[in-house]
């Protein structure tokens, strides 16, 4: 109900928007809710990846994304640091494939890779 509700206030808020600037709102909500997770390591992983990769994503992308984010912070983190193997709702989006590959290559507990994102 609460999804719902935020999506209508949003559909309200983007209703005098053109389609371009309401795809570009959408693009920012997203890279917004991918830092935002309340958990530094998540926040670092999952933001600086949707800020390289969601301004270029397909609509089809943006939606799975989306679904991403719907899901609790801890289990998604260790969902993508494969700590806990990926859930069957999440194993044929196609964001993953990347997003687990970023995710085993970033080396975010480095103070030097922590500097970098946290700019």
């Amino acid at each position: 109900e609460k999804d719902r509700q935020l999506k209508l206030d949003c559909d309200h808020l983007d209703s005098n928007l053109t389609n371009d600037q309401q795809e570009e709102a959408r693009k920012k909500r997203i890279i917004y809710r991918s830092k935002q997770r309340g958990f530094l390591e998540a926040d670092l992983l999952l933001g600086s990846w949707a800020t390289n990769n969601v301004p270029t994503m397909s609509s089809n992308e943006l939606f799975e994304m989306e679904l991403l984010l719907k899901e609790e912070t801890l289990p998604l983190f260790n969902y993508i640091c494969g700590k806990d193997p990926l859930p069957d709702h999440l194993k044929n989006l196609t964001i993953m494939k990347p997003l687990l590959h970023y995710a085993s290559s970033a080396n975010i507990n480095s103070p030097e890779t922590y500097a970098s994102l946290k700019r």
